[in-house]
């Protein structure tokens, strides 16, 4: 089981779905501020039994998160410490600073679309292909010497995603290497 912190309502279900999230494994907790955010992950944090409890700040504005005490990122590291538990902060900057275990700047490259076929969705237009960068930014926890992911990822299928139906596949090529 993995919750999700989603600190402005942002989350969209169907899209997770259409992308092969399980979401009866997911708790969504939606909030509508920062401080409804940090009080609902301090008690998913205090509560266990989650593999993961993911915190999307990734709306919120960065002045805002500036202003959340230090002391509360350090309390949560304690918190998932000696636990099997992954605190996952997404945030446009890293705020957490030096509480956080593991820094990764993610960086969006091209993504490519196509026409649908007339036979699934007439006038849409289909993502067929992406790429992403990470670089390791600062990490506390034991890595390997390379520091960069590449991720490369095309579709396989020429129908948009349907709930229920068949779902657009990617497959993604995964390229570490040293900076």
């Amino acid at each position: 089981m993995c919750a999700l912190v989603d600190a402005r309502d942002s989350f969209d279900p169907l899209t997770a779905d259409a992308a092969g999230i399980a979401l009866g494994k997911l708790l969504w907790v939606r909030c509508q501020n920062i401080e409804q955010a940090l009080r609902a992950t301090d008690l998913l944090i205090q509560a266990g039994g989650f593999g993961m409890v993911a915190v999307d700040l990734s709306d919120v504005p960065a002045r805002t998160v500036r202003q959340v005490p230090l002391n509360a990122w350090f309390r949560f590291r304690r918190a998932v410490e000696d636990t099997p538990t992954i605190l996952l902060l997404l945030e446009q900057e890293p705020h957490a600073k030096t509480c956080a275990s593991l820094v990764v700047r993610l960086e969006a490259g091209a993504a490519r679309w196509t026409q649908a076929a007339v036979s699934c969705y007439p006038f849409a237009k289909l993502l067929r292909g992406f790429s992403a960068r990470g670089v390791v930014v600062r990490s506390r926890v034991q890595m390997p010497e390379q520091q960069v992911i590449d991720i490369r990822g095309t579709a396989n299928s020429g129908c948009a995603p349907t709930r229920g139906g068949d779902r657009e596949m990617f497959q993604t090529e995964t390229v570490w290497r040293s900076r």
